[in-house]
């Protein structure tokens, strides 16, 4: 079924679109108290807060990174129902008073980062993060031929901000350099190519520190979106393709042909919506 943030009572759905991705629990929290206690309906309230590029559209069968996320948002939440947490003497936290995780690091993890990261890097990653925390660094040195800039994610609790990827408290992403320069030598001088692979380098970055650094999206989750929404405009585009073919192929010589793919891609299109 569709999900639509209009029908959540007042007070839920202005949590929804005030306190984003990063107040997700929040919002979990606000539901709650306003007497949403389906588990699979709160399930949907984070997932499509997590994913507004959707729409509302619904989760296809076929569509299984999906599933895993909804499946993993709603295991992440049943603490927080009351009718879903099972009596004890003493009442479990809810994942929002959950401890924080243990901050040390040991001097050989932090040899490692300086090593590999940068001694910046290496330095804000033995900080203790407020929540959670992002930051935008210079590649060290030894990067720098092949990158042009490095997102760090750090968070205490990864296991309530960071449903793709619970286990990992610092999360490091680098990203390739985007200037023509380096493009024409990877792609061996050619024109077309270097400039496709520089704008698909430059919107990669741009989308990037988009997720990670101003949404605080941990760079697991970033990818999962990127990927979901570049599969949805790949989709959009067959479907586009299909409808300007007619059953009977362009009036033309080839008309055979094209009839044959409009078919092609009929099947295929039947294939991926045919079960839910």
């Amino acid at each position: 079924m569709a999900f639509d943030p209009q029908t959540l009572p007042k007070s839920v759905r202005d949590a929804y679109f005030n306190l984003g991705v990063v107040g997700w629990m929040a919002v979990v929290q606000t539901a709650v108290s306003a007497g949403i206690t389906d588990v699979d309906r709160l399930a949907s309230i984070v997932f499509y807060l997590h994913h507004p590029e959707r729409n509302g559209k619904k989760i296809e069968a076929h569509e299984s990174e999906m599933i895993k996320q909804w499946k993993a948002f709603r295991t992440l939440i049943k603490p927080a129902v009351p009718h879903m947490s099972k009596p004890a003497a003493k009442p479990d936290p809810t994942p929002a008073e959950e401890p924080a995780l243990d901050w040390y690091v040991e001097d050989t993890e932090a040899w490692a980062i300086q090593k590999a990261w940068g001694k910046d890097l290496a330095e804000w990653a033995q900080i203790r993060p407020n929540g959670t925390e992002t930051r935008e660094f210079t590649p060290p040195s030894h990067m720098r031929d092949n990158y042009k800039t490095v997102f760090a994610w750090k968070s205490v609790n990864p296991n309530l901000t960071c449903a793709a990827n619970p286990k990992q408290r610092l999360q490091i992403l680098a990203m390739l350099r985007d200037d023509k320069t380096y493009w024409n030598w990877r792609t061996g001088g050619s024109h077309i190519g270097s400039i496709a692979l520089q704008t698909a380098a430059e919107t990669a970055t741009r989308d990037y520190r988009d997720y990670i650094i101003m949404r605080k999206m941990c760079p697991k989750a970033a990818y999962n979106r990127l990927v979901a929404i570049n599969k949805d405009v790949i989709y959009q585009m067959i479907v586009g393709l299909y409808q300007l073919l007619g059953p009977k192929g362009v009036p033309t010589k080839y008309a055979e042909g094209t009839e044959a793919i409009a078919n092609g891609i009929g099947e295929l299109i039947k294939a991926f919506t045919a079960k839910e």
